[in-house]
């Protein structure tokens, strides 16, 4: 398993800044990618964002609705690559293509 946080660094599994994963499944010899993605309110199905959002989102509960802001949900690895590659440079396109495709 590849942890990486909002810089698009690689983290261990008990760092609380966890935008991304990285999940080896060794029975079947395949990967799982997942990122946070926002999910309620006006940004709900977007990747969490660290230029936008304030870091301690990551984990936060909504008081309103009782669940977490942000959870993982599974991408494809194209779109994981863009995002990862997003996080380390900050370049907001690869953001935008990520979440199209």
């Amino acid at each position: 398993m590849i942890f990486f946080d909002y810089k698009g660094e690689e983290v261990t599994s008990d760092n609380k800044n966890i935008v991304a994963k990285q999940l080896f499944f060794e029975e079947t010899k395949t990967f799982k990618y997942l990122v946070r993605v926002c999910s309620h309110g006006p940004e709900s199905g977007l990747f969490f964002n660290p230029q936008t959002h304030e870091k301690e989102m990551i984990n936060k509960i909504d008081n309103y609705t009782g669940r977490e802001r942000f959870f993982f949900r599974p991408i494809s690895k194209e779109s994981f690559d863009l995002y990862t590659k997003f996080l380390q440079t900050g370049n907001i396109s690869l953001l935008r293509n990520a979440q199209r495709s």
